[in-house]
């Protein structure tokens, strides 16, 4: 677990240093959305767990973690327990 804090503080750290060189208008031209989670990103700041998202359908049945409705098929939880089951880069 804290090999992957430390991790994920490195890649924080990175995209923080990218950002602070990014322009304005820069970051306002290449904006896209992710196809997957549905949020805006910029390609230069697209690290390799920038994107969590559930891949299956969601299911109008109690899920598994905490019994509210729905829930994906891909991890039985819903939204709520869980932002996403799969963790990538953003992807256009």
């Amino acid at each position: 677990m804290l090999e992957a804090l430390s991790k994920a503080f490195a890649e924080v750290t990175a995209l923080r240093g990218a950002l602070a060189k990014l322009r304005v208008e820069d970051v306002e031209e290449e904006v896209s959305q992710c196809a997957n989670c549905h949020e805006y990103f910029h390609p230069k700041m697209n690290g390799e767990n920038s994107c969590q998202y559930h891949p299956g359908m969601m299911k109008f049945y109690s899920c598994r973690s905490c019994g509210a409705d729905p829930y994906y098929v891909c991890c039985m939880k819903c939204s709520d327990c869980c932002k996403g089951c799969r963790i990538q880069r953003h992807v256009c």
